[in-house]
């Protein structure tokens, strides 16, 4: 049988090539312009110039908040040392046996200055610019047969602090006082 239609040529795209070209025109369907790109990547770089520094500093704090508590281990040691001994312990070695070594990998603890009726003990800073660290100073006084506590933060990373020779005294350097 001869058939009187034309015939059509079979078509070399696929099904899915086909409803693509019937959906996509030549623009809409290209990739991003070279501008589009480098736009997302300023903004995103932007994004994490502010970010990153922020981060930083979130974690430097949480070092410090371990600091603190290490700092409050030493003091309540002194304390009991000074109730037992009738004197504060002159070494971190000798606190060692009540409290175990006190280390960080962000500070150091030097030994205490003491006068007798007071103790300063410092938790300086390892490279505090890296780490984002603040120096750290408490102070354990014995007053009218009780014990009070001063604790000093360095106002600025890198500042050196200490407490003052009562508990009542501002922290050296412009230091912040915490209670």
């Amino acid at each position: 049988m001869i058939s009187l239609l034309p015939q059509r040529k079979k078509s070399t795209l696929s099904r899915m090539e086909s409803v693509l070209l019937l959906i996509c025109s030549e623009k809409s369907c290209g990739g991003f312009t070279l501008i589009e790109l480098i736009v997302v990547m300023m903004i995103i770089s932007v994004l994490a110039a502010v970010a990153i520094p922020v981060f930083q500093r979130q974690i430097g704090k949480a070092r410090e908040a371990e600091v603190q508590l290490k700092l409050g281990a030493i003091a309540r040691s002194q304390t009991a040392y000074h109730y037992t001994n009738g004197v504060f312990a002159s070494t971190m070695a000798i606190l060692a046996a009540d409290t175990g070594v006190i280390n960080s990998f962000y500070y150091t603890f030097p030994n205490p200055t003491t006068n007798g009726l007071n103790i300063k003990h410092q938790a300086i800073a390892v490279t505090p610019g890296l780490y984002q660290t603040r120096d750290y100073a408490i102070g354990v006084y014995y007053v009218n047969g009780g014990y009070e506590r001063a604790t000093c933060q360095g106002l600025d990373i890198g500042q050196s602090v200490n407490v003052g020779v009562l508990s009542t005294d501002f922290c050296t350097n412009n230091g912040i006082k915490i209670n």
